[in-house]
């Protein structure tokens, strides 16, 4: 027993470490600090991230560790998925199912490493964003005065909760044949969608991010403070505002009620954990040629090399001559082939809905399309993510620079992740220019630029096409979903920055050639 302990916690360690030691990982700190600082506005700032009526807190350790708990819980569920998911697909891919599979041990310590390994590395993020909000207490000094306590209990009773449940997430859906992909991508952020609408809109008992908590506490300080407040909801996320009532909250009394309901989460994430035990089989560890190929020994390696020779002549030996001459290459083919790599995997059912989505927003007028046009920049999404990273993937990187000019390629790649934003996007674009709608239609292009390149700056670096994935996917909620300052990139919302966009595009494109270079250099 002491040994299974052990061992399951030297691997949960590697795991852990394998992850905190990546680029990816660096990257996503920096966005989580960028969100901290955004979560906290001044309050001259003209918008505010969590009120209730028309009342905020000042910025105190309660009210900033509620907040913190509250952006933990909920953005890091996809931001979280879409970076960690795929752990036990990795080992598949790197073919260490061939030691894995006859090893003794169980599915049950072999999930668990990895159930383990993504739940403390969520922590981490949530602590990290925690120590974002004590910082910028002492930044906006509205109150000065350091409570421990206030932001440690939501940080355990409300964060790690949902984070449980979040982990055996990602472990079931990447146990689940058909939930690896696309059609997982979108029915863990159908789900996502559907939970935090239940649980802010107060429908039922579904209250994983504890935002009905929140309210019920955050409520009766306000009525405390300003009996006048008629607060029927509390606003989570980015809202305009022109003024707010400021009032001292103490935090949340933690009742034995309350903890019950969130311990009643961990049952849930234990129950999901579960479910993967029971379904999980090892074999899937394996991949194809692993099991239908037979190992060659040097007499089956020589009947090969027999069923080749050319009848009434026998092969001695093999003269390998080095072809002389300056190489040429073609940027169409390369171009050509990029295109069809991206295309390669893609199912009939993408296409299909690729289609209804371009004839959608071709055809229904801008005033009442906003909505597809949110949703077409999503469909590129499992075309665009491993642009940057498939050399990582498939380790082929010593294969492709040997034999292509790395930046030509590069470049290659970038062109066809625009052609295929272009694409998939051109039906808004058809309809700006019928319109006129000029300043519409500048940002729209530049954010057709923006996105392969923002793909391919964080596949060179990471490796992977999840940081792309999670950091997308993120912006999106709050920029052109949520309309919050400097994010909306589209310019659904009027907001159109085409000139920071294209400034931050170009970055983009520095950071991607400064990647390449460390890769052919490495």
């Amino acid at each position: 027993m002491i040994d299974r302990i052990q061992r399951c916690i030297t691997i949960s360690h590697y795991n852990l470490m394998l992850i905190l030691r990546s680029y990816g990982f660096l990257i996503m700190l920096g966005v989580v600090i960028t969100l901290g600082f955004f979560l906290v506005p001044p309050a001259d700032a003209g918008y505010q991230t969590m009120y209730v009526g028309e009342a905020r807190s000042i910025y105190n350790s309660a009210w900033l560790g509620a907040v913190a708990a509250l952006s933990s819980s909920l953005f890091l569920w996809p931001f979280g998925f879409y970076l960690l998911r795929g752990k036990i697909s990795e080992d598949r891919k790197l073919g260490v199912g061939t030691i894995l599979v006859p090893s003794p041990m169980s599915n049950f310590h072999y999930l668990l490493t990895k159930l383990i390994s993504v739940f403390l590395i969520l922590a981490v993020m949530a602590g990290v964003l925690e120590l974002a909000f004590i910082t910028m207490q002492y930044i906006r000094l509205e109150e000065t005065q350091f409570v421990l306590h206030d932001y440690l209990l939501p940080y355990v009773w409300i964060v790690l909760p949902s984070l449980c449940v979040l982990s055996a997430l990602t472990i079931l859906f990447d146990i689940i044949p058909f939930m690896k992909g696309v059609i997982g991508n979108i029915v863990f952020f159908s789900i996502w969608t559907a939970v935090s609408a239940l649980s802010f809109s107060g429908v039922g008992k579904i209250d994983i991010f504890g935002s009905q908590l929140m309210f019920t506490e955050i409520l009766n300080g306000v009525q405390e403070a300003f009996p006048m407040v008629n607060a029927t909801n509390m606003n989570f996320g980015y809202q305009t505002v022109q003024s707010l009532l400021i009032f001292d909250w103490t935090g949340i009394i933690w009742t034995k009620d309350y903890v019950t309901e969130r311990l009643f989460w961990l049952l849930i994430g234990a129950f999901l954990f579960l479910i993967s035990v029971l379904i999980f089989r090892r074999g899937s560890l394996l991949s194809l040629e692993k099991k239908t190929s037979v190992q060659n020994t040097n007499g089956g390696l020589e009947k090969d090399l027999v069923r080749y020779q050319p009848k009434g002549k026998v092969i001695e030996s093999v003269h390998i001559q080095t072809i002389e001459g300056e190489r040429q290459y073609s940027f169409y083919y390369i171009f050509r082939s990029e295109l069809k790599l991206m295309f390669r995997d893609v199912s009939l059912w993408w296409y299909g809905v690729g289609i209804i989505l371009f004839l959608l927003t071709m055809f229904i007028p801008l005033t009442s399309t906003k909505v597809f046009l949110y949703v077409i920049w999503l469909w590129p999404i499992p075309l665009l993510a491993p642009i940057g990273a498939k050399e990582k993937m498939y380790r082929t990187e010593q294969l492709l620079f040997s034999n292509c000019p790395p930046y030509m390629q590069l470049f290659a790649v970038w062109l066809s992740g625009v052609f295929v934003s272009f694409l998939i996007t051109s039906g808004g674009t058809v309809q700006m220019i019928a319109a006129g709608d000029w300043s519409w239609l500048s940002a729209w292009l530049i954010a057709i630029f923006f996105s392969p390149t923002l793909a391919l700056a964080a596949g060179i670096w990471a490796g992977t096409r999840k940081l792309y994935e999670a950091i997308f996917v993120v912006w999106w909620i709050m920029g052109p979903v949520q309309n919050a300052p400097y994010l909306d990139f589209t310019g659904i919302q009027g907001n159109q920055l085409t000139y920071v966009y294209l400034l931050l595009t170009a970055g983009l494109a520095i950071i991607a050639i400064m990647g390449r270079k460390r890769q052919i250099f490495n």
